[in-house]
């Protein structure tokens, strides 16, 4: 049985097939030494439930309508005010980027990325490869809704939730992430997979493209923006930068935004 979220909600999942998802004994080692599961203050509801879905059918769908954001917002912050009271020292999956300025985590892209997080950090090697084919599809899904040369000029709500995924998944990512990894002396793509896949979307269709459009003097007001709010989450997270300078398109398989380029 796992208790989730604040609410203490009771799933009562086969232990057969939840040991049967990891790649290890990671599951498996929980259950031996307890009956109960308390995650209260791993994930919430919403989370869990991607996982039951993936659990009995091996894909989760994101549920639709998503919740507004300013609801997301309050749910998690009542959430963590409830982590650090009762557990403080309790691990944070939702914690946000401090150098991302307009986090937004019920966007599609923070989703997926949430799952990756979930399924990394219980050696859940399916879900961990499901959750990032959804999210490389979900960013050719934004490359192809901005046709322009220029990606610094997608609506602004766009593109935080891009910046914002990106912000995640280096924060988040610096627990799988050593030494070697950090300075590059293991190469990025044996490094992580999702870590990769950001830094080359970021490369290609943020910094690239933009580039572009300054030397177009296609430069406005949201434009400017825009810009601005790339240029200040790279001098606080440097490493972004190196790895987008670093990393090498040939490993990600892009085929979806290969085929749009084409057309």
């Amino acid at each position: 049985m796992f208790l989730i979220g604040p609410s203490k909600k009771e799933y009562h999942l086969p232990k057969a097939l939840v040991t049967s998802l990891t790649n290890d004994n990671t599951l498996e080692d929980m259950f031996s030494n307890q009956w109960v599961i308390d995650w209260t203050y791993l994930v919430d509801e919403d989370l869990f439930n991607l996982f039951v879905q993936y659990a009995y059918t091996g894909d989760y769908k994101l549920p639709d309508p998503r919740m507004m954001e300013d609801e997301v917002i309050h749910a998690h912050q009542v959430y963590d005010e409830a982590r650090k009271k009762h557990s403080p020292q309790d691990y944070w999956l939702y914690e946000n980027n401090p150098h991302v300025q307009r986090p937004t985590p019920s966007s599609v892209l923070r989703c997926h990325a949430l799952v990756w997080n979930f399924a990394r950090r219980c050696h859940i090697a399916g879900l961990e490869a499901v959750s990032l084919k959804k999210l490389r599809e979900a960013l050719a899904g934004y490359i192809r809704v901005s046709k322009s040369s220029d990606y610094f000029g997608m609506e602004e709500a766009m593109f935080d939730q891009v910046v914002d995924v990106v912000g995640y998944v280096y924060h988040q990512g610096r627990q799988y992430w050593g030494a070697a990894d950090v300075k590059h002396e293991t190469p990025l793509a044996k490094s992580n997979s999702m870590r990769l896949t950001v830094a080359w979307f970021a490369r290609k269709y943020l910094c690239n493209r933009g580039l572009t459009a300054v030397g177009a003097q296609l430069v406005g007001d949201v434009h400017d923006k825009n810009l601005k709010t790339w240029a200040k989450f790279l001098r606080a997270v440097p490493l972004v930068a190196l790895d987008i300078a670093l990393c090498d398109a040939k490993k990600v398989p892009w085929t979806e935004i290969k085929k749009e380029e084409e057309d």
